[in-house]
Parts: structure tokens; sequence; C-alpha cells
């Protein structure tokens, strides 16, 4: 997978990280927990705050929820908390917001039906 970004720096408690550096752990994470099909979609639509949407499948919501917890976790050690995660309980869809990128984790059922990628394309 090849992903072109600007040059975004994170600064948070003295930690700098590059947004593309921060992609790349999160998708190096996702798949250690065997997320697939990630992709990575760069936003481009004025008035809108976040930069990137980061969209992994899950083969069943227990593995969705596994996938979101190794990323929040990857995102506490480095130093860059979520701001929200929302849907976990239920888990064919879990959105977890960085502030600037946000990142599901569907189900393949779910995925297929909402096809987050085609809208955003689109627009973007």
């Amino acid at each position: 997978m090849k992903i072109i970004l600007k040059k975004i720096i994170f600064i948070q408690e003295g930690i700098i990280i590059k947004t593309k550096e921060l992609i790349d752990e999160i998708v190096k994470t996702a798949e250690e927990k065997k997320g697939e099909n990630i992709e990575v979609i760069k936003l481009r639509t004025e008035g809108i705050i976040i930069d990137y949407f980061i969209i992994i499948t899950a083969s069943s919501k227990m593995n969705a929820r596994a996938v979101s917890d190794a990323i929040v976790m990857k995102l506490k050690e480095l130093n860059n908390p979520k701001r929200s995660v929302q849907g976990h309980a239920e888990g064919s869809w879990i959105l977890i917001d960085t502030g600037n990128i946000f990142i599901h984790i569907f189900t393949g059922e779910q995925r297929s039906f909402y096809n987050l990628e085609k809208l955003w394309k689109q627009s973007s």
C-alpha cells in the first residue's frame, strides 16, 4: 500500500509524531490483530476538520473489538490518546477519533453496507 501524506506534526507531551508515522503505526497495529482490507483515504473536503479516514475490516465483532483495543493502546504509547471511541460495545462498527484521523473498524457486512470508501472518494 502506498500512502502519500502531507506533513502534519503532532506535538503532545514532548513527543513529535508526523501524520504518516502515526498512520503507519495504526495500520501496522491493525494488521497485527488480523484487520483486513485496510484503506487510508485522504479527505479533501473543505470545512471538515478530519484529514484522513482509515477503514479496516474485522472478521467478527470480537475481532473488531480486539483491533480497536490494540489501536487505542498504541495511541496511548505514542502519547496521542484517542478523543473518543464509539460502537465498541456493539462491535459491528467501531469509530476511533484521534482528532484529525477517524479510524473505522467494520465487520465485513457493515463495511459493505455503508461503503464509506465510495462515499468519501466521490466527495474528496
